[in-house]
């Protein structure tokens, strides 16, 4: 079955454009096609105060989530000493930090609870007193797997790297 721009996908239905949907999601400027959605399963705001209160691993490298919506997340780190290599660049550990971080937001936008399976990711410009920052869509959701993938960018709007991460599903339960 053919789908068009015209078309609205919701939880796995594909309706024309108008009989379910009224709102463009803010990921056609990134991923440069439409996805119309319905409004979110989870309550957006308890999910990015709980990346923001429960993460001191993400909090202690200044990771930000800036944006949550129904299988779609942004956010940020600042560049700041503490996460900068030897060469004065940030650290690789810190883009697959941030990848990982933001591609949990978007696969967590539904309510059940996964973990990291696996990632690949591929680096593509190095990042030195700037912010960078990430987009993340899921790319799959499956019955006990979840794929998304990422985009890290600088302000410019240059492609500093992308990954793939896949995620495993350990309850339905909220976070």
């Amino acid at each position: 079955m053919q789908h068009s721009d015209r078309d609205c996908i919701t939880k796995a239905h594909i309706f024309p454009l108008g009989e379910c949907c009224t709102a463009v999601l803010s990921y056609k400027e990134v991923f440069g096609y439409p996805l119309l959605i319905e409004e979110s399963l989870m309550d957006v705001n308890k999910l990015k105060a709980s990346f923001a209160e429960s993460n001191p691993y993400t909090n202690g490298l200044g990771i930000e989530v800036t944006h949550i919506e129904q299988d779609f997340a942004k956010g940020q780190i600042a560049f700041v000493k503490h996460i900068q290599n030897r060469s004065g660049f940030v650290h690789g550990g810190a883009y697959m930090s941030l990848a990982d971080t933001i591609a949990s937001a978007a696969v967590h936008s539904l309510g059940a609870s996964y973990v990291t399976q696996s990632c690949s990711f591929q680096f593509y410009k190095a990042t030195k007193d700037e912010t960078l920052y990430c987009t993340a869509r899921v790319n799959h959701r499956g019955r006990k797997t979840c794929v998304a993938e990422t985009k890290l960018t600088h302000a410019d709007g240059t492609l500093a790297g992308e990954g793939l991460f896949s995620f495993y599903k350990v309850s339905d339960q909220e976070v």
